[in-house]
């Protein structure tokens, strides 16, 4: 599955119970379910970060940047690949499902 499915699908689980948006940069996708991106690509959880921006700073602590991992035997990887450059869109999917 590549990005895009992976967003679709954690869009399409929380979006009756929450507030989601699909951000999206020139390479990569992602789902925000309450302010919280989620990358399973990544294995991350990434909260207080505004992906459209800027990339993720390399020090993202000093930045207030939390990460944290979804799946937590796995560290987080690639996520200045990921996230190095900025998101240049966001949209929705739920006009067509309501």
């Amino acid at each position: 599955m590549n990005c895009v499915d992976f967003a679709h699908i954690i869009y399409l689980s929380f979006f009756t119970r929450a507030t989601c948006l699909i951000y999206q940069s020139d390479f990569h996708t992602v789902c925000s379910v309450n302010g919280v991106l989620i990358c399973p690509q990544s294995n991350a959880k990434i909260r207080h970060f505004e992906w459209r921006q800027g990339a993720l700073p390399t020090d993202y602590k000093s930045e207030g940047i939390k990460i944290d991992t979804i799946d937590k035997s796995q560290p987080t990887f690639r996520l200045d690949l990921y996230f190095g450059l900025p998101a240049i869109r966001t949209y929705t999917l739920t006009k067509n499902y309501q």
